[in-house]
């Protein structure tokens, strides 16, 4: 069974659990999901996802309602495609204001799966004092939140959006409800105790 299949069987009634996470060599974690039989068995199935060269995990051991493994969600976004930089150019009439404005723009953007202060250039009072100095970096990162970024603040500040670099790696998200692993490849395994 490969990963794919896997995703389409597994569902939240199944009662998955993700029973174990270890190293299981350098830049790789193993993970162990226990679920109901789909099939209708009494016993619980098991499975040993060998995730490759993983770059980002939030995933622990409990419920596993939700699995996925694709190449477009917003956790993805720092790992691969355009990334820039976004400065301003002007000192913005309430500078406290534009720090909240910019992290409820960017928690929109990625649906709330990542920290918009990730990207942000510092704390709040650190960025308001960027910001009265009326020039300086606002914010870091993938493209495409900077651009929702510059669009939403553009009444507030004058802007200028940097292209840096793109990411050509081919990176994937492992998701397992709200937390997820970023790797090149997951193997999967069924343990048969």
């Amino acid at each position: 069974m490969d990963i794919k299949q896997l995703t389409d069987i597994v569902y939240e009634d199944l009662n998955p659990v993700i029973t174990k996470v270890c190293f299981a060599a350098e830049h790789n974690i193993a993970l162990t999901l226990e679920c109901d039989d789909w099939q209708g068995g009494a016993d619980r199935r098991k499975f040993l996802l060998l995730c490759d060269l993983v770059r980002e995990s939030t995933i622990t051991v409990g419920d596993a309602g939700y699995l996925d493994f694709c190449d477009d969600h917003p956790v993805l976004q720092g790992h691969k495609g355009p990334q820039g930089e976004l400065y301003f150019s002007s000192a913005p009439v309430f500078p406290e204001s534009v720090f909240f404005k910019a992290h409820d723009i960017l928690g929109k953007y990625l649906k709330d799966w990542l920290d918009p202060s990730t990207f942000l250039n510092g704390s709040p009072e650190n960025l308001k004092k960027y910001l009265l100095s009326g020039n300086g970096l606002l914010a870091r990162g993938p493209f495409g939140p900077l651009e929702a970024l510059a669009k939403g603040l553009s009444n507030e500040l004058r802007l200028n959006l940097v292209p840096t670099v793109t990411l050509h790696e081919a990176w994937k998200a492992l998701i397992i409800d709200s937390s997820w692993m970023i790797c090149k490849t997951v193997h999967v395994q069924e343990i048969n105790d």
